[in-house]
């Protein structure tokens, strides 16, 4: 919890501690677990909307829906970053993607209390699933722009204008991926927010993805 307030009080001191490579293999994983608690927590209460075996279920669902996305796109952050010239260790970099995640599981609780509201007020199933997909889409960017906010301080220390550009695009399109591919695996463990007129399920059976599904959608 230590590490938390440290976190919230003094964000940037904090990142560059684990930019630095100078946690503590305790540290992150304490970190890690108290991420995980708190995304588990904003997920228990947003499948509260249809049942406790989905709020239980989805307690599950998005802290693994976070840590799978992150081992996916890992390897080829890790190469990336090397290739724009920026070559951070395999532990600084793993520990910046545990920072990350953490603001991200701590504005996710931060919203907890409303979503908890929304959910007692009566709001209908397509508003609240709406509202929830902003505010992980909120969380999910407010980390990751922290994220390309120091990596870009990484890329002008190099003091290259085309290092800088290309670095930055890179960062960018690694982003992007991050996000659609999170996106699609949560598609792929959805239900997460569960609908009252549908049976308690773990897993929605579909032949489409996410982006198939929304051209379905606009169509």
């Amino acid at each position: 919890m230590e590490n938390l307030m440290q976190l919230i009080q003094n964000k940037s001191a904090f990142i560059d501690k684990a930019m630095n490579g100078q946690f503590t293999k305790k540290e992150l994983e304490s970190l890690f677990t108290i991420a995980t608690l708190f995304i588990a927590a904003f997920g228990f209460a947003i499948g509260l909307r249809h049942s406790w075996m989905q709020a239980l279920a989805t307690a599950v669902k998005l802290p693994l829906l976070f840590i799978l996305t992150g081992i996916i796109c890992f390897p080829t952050l890790f190469i990336l970053q090397a290739f724009i010239g920026v070559q951070l260790s395999f532990k600084q970099l793993g520990s910046f993607l545990v920072v990350c995640i953490a603001i991200s599981g701590t504005i996710l609780l931060s919203f907890t209390p409303i979503i908890i509201f929304f959910l007692i007020s009566g709001t209908p199933y397509q508003a609240y699933k709406i509202i929830n997909v902003i505010v992980l889409g909120f969380a999910g960017f407010s980390g990751f722009y922290i994220f390309k906010k120091h990596l870009g301080l990484k890329l002008l220390a190099l003091n290259d204008a085309s290092i800088l550009v290309r670095g930055k695009l890179i960062i960018n399109l690694w982003i992007l991926l991050y996000g659609c591919i999170g996106a699609n695996l949560g598609f792929i463990l959805s239900p997460v927010f569960g609908d009252e007129h549908v049976p308690f399920i773990w897993f929605t059976s579909s032949s489409e993805n996410f982006f198939t599904h929304l051209i379905h959608l606009m169509l």
